[in-house]
């Protein structure tokens, strides 16, 4: 009965109070709830119905430390820098054919490129277009690695200069997979009676390596590049080996004095 005796005496009070305000004070008091209703409800609203964040909606919003990147999304990839085009050469492969080798590197050691499109071109002495071919490839990271396209026709004008251009929008991805195991067991080179370089490469990872890629680069005595090629090796199983074997049609003029290899495997399947 004493409980039910305050609840009644409070309230009583509290009506007695609101009783003695002005006119002018019960309307501040109104005009008081309504700017909290005003700003609570929003608040409340949006709290309540506004959409998780996401990591593709292109704005950075959540846990997020970049658009998109960072937090519970992947890692941000920081500063990409452009690709390095060290050279691009045309090799006569016999009249009106060419081969093509561009040498490049990727600076960005924790980025890579799923699909790489690039655009070939061949000029002639007067600075005239008169091939174009177009590829497509990967790039791994921190990777420095041959391009190579073949059987480029040119007609009856001679190649005297080649360059080669990238896609646009490029998907550039933070990447920490590391490279598999794949070393060289043996190799050999000849010229005569026609160049032959062979590499003999051994998986030594636990499971099969797909897809790998070879590309060849042979040096002459005074660092002047003789020639290029490229193969591919659908696969290698644990613990055996396979060979990739880069042949020419005539021997060289020169004599090589180094043969380099490129192996690699797409870091983003």
């Amino acid at each position: 009965m004493a409980g039910v005796f305050l609840v009644k005496s409070l309230s009583l009070c509290s009506y007695v109070i609101m009783i003695q305000m002005t006119w002018a004070q019960k309307r501040q008091i109104f005009i008081i709830g309504i700017i909290a209703l005003a700003v609570v409800v929003p608040i409340f609203y949006f709290a309540t119905k506004k959409p998780a964040f996401s990591c593709t909606d292109k704005i950075q919003n959540g846990v997020e430390e970049g658009v998109d990147c960072g937090g519970t999304c992947e890692k941000c990839l920081g500063e990409i820098k452009d690709i390095s085009v060290k050279w691009v050469k045309p090799f006569l492969i016999t009249k009106g054919k060419y081969e093509v080798g561009a040498l490049i590197q990727n600076p960005n050691v924790f980025a890579g490129l799923a699909a790489l499109s690039y655009t070939i071109k061949l000029y002639d002495d007067k600075n005239v277009l008169m091939a174009v071919r177009e590829g497509r490839t990967f790039l791994n990271t921190g990777e420095r690695t041959l391009i190579f396209e073949a059987n480029i026709s040119t007609g009856e004008r001679i190649a005297e200069r080649a360059t080669i251009e990238f896609g646009k929008n490029l998907f550039w991805k933070r990447v920490e997979k590391v490279n598999p195991n794949i070393v060289i067991v043996d190799r050999g080179f000849e010229n005569i009676p026609a160049p032959r370089f062979f590499v003999t490469l051994e998986n030594k990872e636990l499971l099969p390596i797909y897809d790998i890629e070879a590309t060849a680069l042979i040096w002459g005595e005074e660092q002047e590049i003789l020639a290029v090629s490229g193969t591919n090796i659908s696969s290698i199983p644990s613990g055996e080996t396979r060979e990739a074997v880069f042949t020419w049609g005539a021997p060289f003029s020169k004599e090589s004095a180094k043969q380099e290899i490129f192996v690699r495997v797409p870091q983003l399947n």
